[in-house]
Protein backbone atom coordinates (compact mmCIF):
# COMPACT_ATOMS: atom_id res chain seq x y z
CA UNK A 1 0.00 0.00 0.00
CA UNK A 2 2.81 2.45 0.81
CA UNK A 3 4.39 2.09 -2.33
CA UNK A 4 1.13 2.57 -4.26
CA UNK A 5 0.86 5.65 -2.51
CA UNK A 6 4.64 6.92 -3.39
CA UNK A 7 3.53 6.13 -6.67
CA UNK A 8 0.56 8.78 -7.02
CA UNK A 9 1.53 11.42 -5.23
CA UNK A 10 5.04 11.09 -7.35
CA UNK A 11 3.33 11.47 -10.74
CA UNK A 12 3.54 14.89 -10.86
CA UNK A 13 0.03 16.13 -12.09
CA UNK A 14 -0.39 19.60 -11.22
CA UNK A 15 -2.04 20.27 -7.92
CA UNK A 16 -5.42 21.65 -8.20
CA UNK A 17 -5.79 24.60 -5.72
CA UNK A 18 -7.82 23.60 -2.51
CA UNK A 19 -11.18 25.18 -1.16
CA UNK A 20 -9.31 28.16 1.43
CA UNK A 21 -11.47 26.33 4.38
CA UNK A 22 -9.86 23.01 3.67
CA UNK A 23 -8.21 21.64 6.71
CA UNK A 24 -5.20 19.28 6.32
CA UNK A 25 -6.28 15.81 7.68
CA UNK A 26 -4.25 13.10 8.54
CA UNK A 27 -4.35 9.88 5.72
CA UNK A 28 -6.60 7.19 7.46
CA UNK A 29 -7.64 3.89 6.55
CA UNK A 30 -11.29 2.39 5.79
CA UNK A 31 -12.28 -1.00 5.16
CA UNK A 32 -15.52 -1.08 2.85
CA UNK A 33 -17.44 -4.62 1.82
CA UNK A 34 -13.62 -6.42 3.21
CA UNK A 35 -11.61 -4.06 1.00
CA UNK A 36 -9.30 -1.55 2.22
CA UNK A 37 -8.77 1.98 1.27
CA UNK A 38 -6.28 4.90 2.24
CA UNK A 39 -8.34 8.11 2.63
CA UNK A 40 -7.61 11.73 3.08
CA UNK A 41 -8.80 15.14 2.34
CA UNK A 42 -7.95 17.31 -0.75
CA UNK A 43 -5.05 18.91 1.37
CA UNK A 44 -3.66 15.69 2.07
CA UNK A 45 -4.66 13.00 -0.96
CA UNK A 46 -6.55 13.80 -3.81
CA UNK A 47 -4.86 16.73 -4.99
CA UNK A 48 -2.08 14.19 -5.96
CA UNK A 49 -4.17 10.84 -7.09
CA UNK A 50 -3.31 9.91 -10.42
CA UNK A 51 -6.65 12.09 -12.25
CA UNK A 52 -8.89 10.33 -14.67
CA UNK A 53 -10.80 13.07 -16.94
CA UNK A 54 -13.84 12.08 -14.82
CA UNK A 55 -11.93 12.86 -11.38
CA UNK A 56 -10.65 16.16 -13.11
CA UNK A 57 -14.05 17.08 -13.64
CA UNK A 58 -15.08 16.72 -10.19
CA UNK A 59 -11.90 19.12 -9.08
CA UNK A 60 -12.24 21.38 -11.70
CA UNK A 61 -16.41 21.91 -11.20
CA UNK A 62 -16.01 22.25 -6.99
CA UNK A 63 -12.64 24.62 -7.26
CA UNK A 64 -14.65 27.58 -6.16
CA UNK A 65 -17.14 25.75 -3.21
CA UNK A 66 -15.59 26.73 0.10
CA UNK A 67 -18.01 24.24 1.76
CA UNK A 68 -17.58 21.21 -0.59
CA UNK A 69 -16.09 17.79 1.10
CA UNK A 70 -13.70 16.33 -1.23
CA UNK A 71 -11.48 12.78 -0.46
CA UNK A 72 -9.52 10.52 -2.26
CA UNK A 73 -9.44 6.53 -1.86
CA UNK A 74 -6.97 4.37 -2.94
CA UNK A 75 -6.69 0.86 -2.74
CA UNK A 76 -5.61 -2.62 -4.35
CA UNK A 77 -8.90 -2.22 -6.86
CA UNK A 78 -8.12 1.25 -8.31
CA UNK A 79 -8.53 4.71 -6.92
CA UNK A 80 -11.60 7.26 -6.16
CA UNK A 81 -12.76 10.41 -5.76
CA UNK A 82 -15.36 12.27 -3.50
CA UNK A 83 -16.64 15.37 -3.33
CA UNK A 84 -19.83 16.57 -1.66
CA UNK A 85 -22.04 19.76 -0.38
CA UNK A 86 -24.35 21.22 1.20
CA UNK A 87 -27.51 21.98 -1.67
CA UNK A 88 -28.02 25.30 -0.18
CA UNK A 89 -24.52 26.56 -1.64
CA UNK A 90 -24.98 24.78 -4.81
CA UNK A 91 -24.63 28.43 -6.78
CA UNK A 92 -20.95 27.83 -5.88
CA UNK A 93 -20.65 24.97 -8.59
CA UNK A 94 -19.82 25.37 -12.53
CA UNK A 95 -19.60 23.09 -14.87
CA UNK A 96 -16.60 23.21 -16.29
CA UNK A 97 -16.95 23.62 -20.30
CA UNK A 98 -20.80 23.03 -20.36
CA UNK A 99 -21.05 19.95 -19.03
CA UNK A 100 -19.12 16.47 -18.84
CA UNK A 101 -20.18 15.94 -22.18
CA UNK A 102 -17.70 14.16 -24.99
CA UNK A 103 -17.52 11.64 -22.96
CA UNK A 104 -14.65 12.04 -19.27
CA UNK A 105 -14.66 8.12 -19.51
CA UNK A 106 -14.01 5.96 -16.82
CA UNK A 107 -16.41 3.45 -15.00
CA UNK A 108 -18.39 5.75 -13.62
CA UNK A 109 -18.95 9.65 -12.89
CA UNK A 110 -22.00 10.34 -10.68
CA UNK A 111 -23.41 13.79 -9.86
CA UNK A 112 -26.76 13.84 -8.18
CA UNK A 113 -29.10 15.81 -5.49
CA UNK A 114 -29.31 13.84 -2.30
CA UNK A 115 -33.02 12.08 -2.27
CA UNK A 116 -35.62 14.70 -1.10
CA UNK A 117 -37.30 11.31 0.39
CA UNK A 118 -34.63 9.32 1.88
CA UNK A 119 -36.97 6.97 3.87
CA UNK A 120 -40.49 6.73 1.75
CA UNK A 121 -41.69 4.03 4.13
CA UNK A 122 -40.81 5.22 7.37
CA UNK A 123 -39.08 2.39 8.61
CA UNK A 124 -36.03 4.68 10.07
CA UNK A 125 -38.40 6.67 11.82
CA UNK A 126 -36.27 10.21 9.97
CA UNK A 127 -38.05 13.30 10.25
CA UNK A 128 -38.94 15.00 7.42
CA UNK A 129 -37.14 18.06 6.34
CA UNK A 130 -33.71 16.70 6.30
CA UNK A 131 -30.36 18.63 4.79
CA UNK A 132 -29.92 17.70 1.56
CA UNK A 133 -26.34 17.10 -0.26
CA UNK A 134 -24.56 17.58 -4.24
CA UNK A 135 -22.66 15.03 -4.37
CA UNK A 136 -20.52 13.50 -7.08
CA UNK A 137 -17.81 10.76 -7.55
CA UNK A 138 -15.54 8.86 -9.78
CA UNK A 139 -13.65 5.99 -9.46
CA UNK A 140 -10.65 3.88 -11.71
CA UNK A 141 -12.66 0.71 -11.47
CA UNK A 142 -16.23 -0.93 -11.55
CA UNK A 143 -15.64 -2.12 -7.34
CA UNK A 144 -13.93 1.62 -6.39
CA UNK A 145 -16.94 3.36 -7.71
CA UNK A 146 -19.02 0.72 -5.98
CA UNK A 147 -17.27 0.92 -3.20
CA UNK A 148 -16.89 5.23 -2.34
CA UNK A 149 -21.14 5.12 -3.28
CA UNK A 150 -21.19 4.51 0.42
CA UNK A 151 -18.62 7.33 1.43
CA UNK A 152 -20.88 10.01 0.80
CA UNK A 153 -24.28 11.05 2.05
CA UNK A 154 -27.52 9.91 1.06
CA UNK A 155 -29.31 6.62 0.05
CA UNK A 156 -32.69 5.73 0.44
CA UNK A 157 -33.95 3.33 3.61
CA UNK A 158 -35.68 0.30 3.24
CA UNK A 159 -36.00 -2.97 5.02
CA UNK A 160 -34.97 -6.35 2.81
CA UNK A 161 -37.50 -8.88 1.89
CA UNK A 162 -34.97 -11.90 1.73
CA UNK A 163 -32.15 -13.18 4.00
CA UNK A 164 -28.56 -13.03 1.93
CA UNK A 165 -24.97 -13.78 3.74
CA UNK A 166 -24.34 -11.29 6.24
CA UNK A 167 -27.82 -9.51 6.39
CA UNK A 168 -31.20 -11.45 7.29
CA UNK A 169 -34.76 -11.03 6.10
CA UNK A 170 -36.41 -7.83 7.72
CA UNK A 171 -33.11 -6.12 7.92
CA UNK A 172 -33.08 -1.91 8.03
CA UNK A 173 -30.71 -1.40 5.02
CA UNK A 174 -29.70 1.71 3.59
CA UNK A 175 -28.78 1.80 -0.45
CA UNK A 176 -26.20 3.67 -1.72
CA UNK A 177 -26.12 3.19 -5.75
CA UNK A 178 -28.02 0.94 -8.20
CA UNK A 179 -27.51 -1.21 -11.24
CA UNK A 180 -29.66 -2.15 -13.66
CA UNK A 181 -28.39 -5.71 -16.13
CA UNK A 182 -30.71 -7.08 -18.57
CA UNK A 183 -32.39 -9.69 -16.11
CA UNK A 184 -32.72 -7.44 -12.90
CA UNK A 185 -31.89 -4.27 -10.80
CA UNK A 186 -29.65 -4.81 -8.08
CA UNK A 187 -28.94 -2.26 -5.04
CA UNK A 188 -25.70 -1.66 -3.24
CA UNK A 189 -25.94 -1.80 0.10
CA UNK A 190 -23.91 0.10 2.79
CA UNK A 191 -24.22 -0.31 6.48
CA UNK A 192 -24.96 3.07 7.58
CA UNK A 193 -22.54 5.20 10.23
CA UNK A 194 -22.95 8.49 11.65
CA UNK A 195 -19.89 9.84 10.09
CA UNK A 196 -17.73 10.02 6.93
CA UNK A 197 -15.65 8.18 5.69
CA UNK A 198 -16.10 5.08 7.98
CA UNK A 199 -15.58 1.14 7.63
CA UNK A 200 -19.05 -0.72 6.55
CA UNK A 201 -19.80 -3.93 5.12
CA UNK A 202 -21.79 -3.44 1.97
CA UNK A 203 -23.96 -6.36 0.35
CA UNK A 204 -25.55 -6.82 -3.30
CA UNK A 205 -29.40 -7.27 -3.00
CA UNK A 206 -31.92 -7.87 -5.70
CA UNK A 207 -34.16 -4.88 -5.53
CA UNK A 208 -37.34 -6.45 -5.74
CA UNK A 209 -36.45 -7.76 -2.18
CA UNK A 210 -35.33 -3.95 -1.28
CA UNK A 211 -39.43 -2.98 0.10
CA UNK A 212 -38.78 1.10 -0.86
CA UNK A 213 -41.93 0.67 -1.96
CA UNK A 214 -40.82 1.01 -5.58
CA UNK A 215 -39.51 -1.37 -8.14
CA UNK A 216 -37.76 1.53 -10.30
CA UNK A 217 -34.66 3.47 -10.30
CA UNK A 218 -34.66 5.44 -6.87
CA UNK A 219 -34.86 8.79 -7.20
CA UNK A 220 -31.69 10.41 -5.63
CA UNK A 221 -30.08 7.00 -5.73
CA UNK A 222 -26.94 7.19 -7.82
CA UNK A 223 -26.25 4.18 -10.66
CA UNK A 224 -22.97 2.12 -9.68
CA UNK A 225 -21.39 2.26 -13.30
CA UNK A 226 -21.64 5.16 -15.80
CA UNK A 227 -21.70 8.93 -16.50
CA UNK A 228 -24.65 9.90 -15.26
CA UNK A 229 -24.51 14.13 -13.78
CA UNK A 230 -27.78 15.82 -12.89
CA UNK A 231 -26.51 19.71 -12.52
CA UNK A 232 -27.80 20.88 -9.20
Amino acid sequence: MLVLLLLLVSAGWPAFAAPKDAKASPLSVVNIGGRTYLTGNLATLANRLVKTPAMRFILVAVEQCRGAQVRGFVGRSGVGLTAYFPLSIAGCFESPNGGPGGGPGGPCLQGFETPLSPDPTGVAGLPGGQPRSYVMFAGSSARVCEDISTQVPGGVWARTGASIPGLPAGSLALVKCQLATASALWDYLGQPTQTLPASKATYWLNDYYFQSGSTERLAGVPSCLGVEVALP
